[in-house]
């Protein structure tokens, strides 16, 4: 192993520096947070050790009173930034792992409920535009882009092209970006003027054309009917899917959390049939499982296995049916994909 003390100070300073560039730029602090608490936890147990002992102990600690999700997120951190810091790498002790796997397996993760297509389409037509102009923006951008609540807060005017048929949406910074690139969304026209994005943009420009900036943030804050220098913090865009499903009158609003919205735009794709690289892409997952559970949960999925099942039985007659899934008014771009789900219409009267 090198001998640290024959390494010169200034080399040691810039070795120093080109390790902290492995760490993800946007989430530096955040790996540096985790490490620090952890380092602290350490203090107070009157050790420097790092050991797979401390780290169960660690481990066990945050189990406590932490999701087993956000633990597997912190453990990550650790790998890390211990590896940097202190040379240690501790994914040669399986044993964390194994307790985090063994938690995972018991956990019952709380899902956020999703809307059907139905429940939006009521929304958009039936809600006031004077009370939900800027709800119905959001959501139709949502559903188009599979936003989290983070991305609706930085989208700016600047960042929405408007077309003749289509807005184009830059997405300047996305959770899964590491690289900082961005992506691009695309949300068609769509004839039915209560399900059109174009329309909402338009009449939300003009509501505030004297008083939105365009390089400015593009949902600000209301006072007595006027826009603010203020833009929405984060807890706005948490509560936009409690507020429709309020709206709507459904049961539960408190489980339409933030993530409804994203969760419901994925359950619509795989409804549609949409494969899992596709899938993949519009949520922008590194991996494919994330993706391949929304279309194994989805009823197009289950309608499948139970022709094939139906079939093998001679003694079952199965007619050949289509089933009734009207189509999204959904369309996604971004930089790998490209999906249009054009001519959501109610079915005929």
């Amino acid at each position: 192993m090198e001998d640290e003390t024959l390494t010169p100070p200034e080399l040691k300073r810039i070795a120093a520096t080109v390790k902290l560039q492995a760490v993800p730029k946007k989430s530096k602090e955040i790996y540096l947070k985790h490490y620090l608490e952890f380092r602290e936890y350490l203090k107070e147990h009157k050790t420097e050790s790092i050991s797979e002992n401390t780290l169960l102990a660690y481990l066990q600690h945050l189990l406590e009173t932490r999701s087993v999700s956000t633990c597997w997120t912190i453990y990550s951190c650790l790998k890390k930034m211990i590896r940097i810091n202190d040379g240690l790498d501790i994914s040669r002790w399986p044993m964390l792992t194994d307790v985090l796997k063994t938690k995972s397996a018991t956990h019952q993760k709380k899902k956020a409920k999703v809307f059907t297509r139905e429940e939006i389409d009521r929304f958009l037509k039936d809600a006031p535009n004077d009370q939900f102009l800027e709800d119905k923006l959001a959501l139709l951008l949502g559903l188009h882009g599979g936003l989290r609540t983070e991305e609706f807060l930085k989208l700016a005017i600047e960042d929405i092209e408007k077309r003749q048929d289509y807005l184009k949406v830059t997405v300047r910074e996305r959770k899964t970006d590491q690289a900082g690139n961005g992506s691009t969304f695309i949300a068609v026209k769509n004839e039915a003027q209560h399900q059109c994005p174009l329309y909402y943009f338009q009449q939300y420009l003009d509501d505030g054309r004297s008083q939105l900036s365009s390089n400015g943030r593009l949902f600000m804050q209301k006072r007595k009917g006027k826009f603010t220098n203020q833009p929405h913090g984060r807890a706005h865009f948490m509560n936009l899917p409690r507020r429709i499903a309020t709206y709507l009158g459904l049961h539960n609003v408190d489980k339409y959390t933030g993530h409804a919205i994203r969760r419901t735009s994925t359950t619509w794709l795989a409804e549609n049939g949409a494969s899992t690289t596709l899938i993949q892409n519009f949520g922008g997952w590194k991996s494919s499982s994330v993706a391949q559970e929304y279309i194994d949960k989805s009823d197009a999925m289950k309608l499948e296995i139970s022709k094939t099942l139906a079939k093998q039985d001679q003694g079952i007659h199965v007619q050949q049916t289509t089933a009734t899934i009207p189509p999204s008014f959904l369309s996604i771009l971004n930089s790998t994909v490209n999906v249009v789900i054009n001519n959501w219409q109610k079915p005929d009267q």
